[in-house]
């Protein structure tokens, strides 16, 4: 159902010590690891969540990354290249949204969320959102970068009429439906995303498909709010969990050019 191989690499005496993910031309690597050492893991990520302590390095890439974004030169070299190559195909509509923020004021951390992803606050001169950060890599790179929750006030008399009378923009609800359902099939629907978007969410299927397996069936959509950008807030709840998902108003010819999705407690 996906265009994609999984490879084992094994030592002399035929035991496997990697796993390699071959899909979207790239090659995910995942070595072997002792029981005991996932289980360190796992209690390693539960104490960092009770005691809201960030994994070492997040806040210092954090500050640096928005600081070459807000010079147009996104630091691509200290991120692994699966997210440097999504980062690549995002940054015409990034770099977009990141100049109505204006200058930086402030980056504070927050929580760690239950998959151990630091999040942070970050306050410009025009609006403020979220960044959350996966654990650096044992070299030092970033595999796992998100903005979300962006808030800056909506400029169109449309959209602000939206807001202010909280309706959804035509086709959102819809459009989260069929991609959720194309989700769940294994067989994302790239069709109805704009290129750039589809190019992206090819690139994190693995990582996208992993995370929402567990999930379960979907119960329900309910539509939110709009947030200040105009973008329609929605809540989806399945069997074993719950996530927000943001959708911007699809464009003239029906497609999606952003969308983002956040696990909620």
């Amino acid at each position: 159902m996906v265009a994609a191989q999984i490879s084992f690499v094994t030592d002399a005496q035929g035991n496997a010590t990697e796993l390699v993910l071959h899909q979207n031309g790239l090659e995910q690597h995942a070595k072997r690891i002792e029981e005991a050492t996932a289980t360190n893991i796992e209690s390693m990520i539960a104490r960092r969540i009770e005691g809201k302590t960030p994994s070492p390095g997040t806040e210092a890439f954090v500050r640096k990354w928005l600081a070459s974004v807000e010079a147009g030169h996104p630091s691509y070299d200290e991120m692994t290249p699966e997210l440097a190559q999504a980062a690549r195909t995002q940054w015409p509509r990034t770099s977009e949204i990141i100049k109505t923020f204006g200058a930086l004021k402030d980056v504070r951390f927050i929580r760690v969320d239950p998959q151990g992803i630091d999040i942070y606050e970050v306050d410009f001169e025009n609006g403020k959102g979220e960044v959350s950060i996966a654990p650096l890599t044992a070299d030092g790179k970033v595999g796992g970068l998100f903005l979300r929750n962006f808030d800056t006030p909506a400029t169109d008399p449309a959209t602000a009429r939206r807001i202010a009378n909280n309706t959804p923009s035509p086709g959102t609800e819809a459009s989260i439906r069929r991609w959720l359902a194309s989700v769940e099939a294994g067989q994302p629907n790239y069709d109805e995303m704009v290129p750039e978007l589809a190019e992206a969410a090819r690139a994190q299927w693995p990582k996208i498909s992993e995370r929402i397996k567990p999930f379960g069936a979907l119960k329900t959509i309910k539509f939110l709010r709009v947030n200040p950008q105009g973008f329609d807030v929605y809540e989806a709840d399945f069997e074993n969990n719950k996530i927000e998902v943001t959708i911007a108003p699809l464009t003239a010819d029906g497609k999606v050019a952003t969308r983002f999705w956040t696990l909620l407690p």
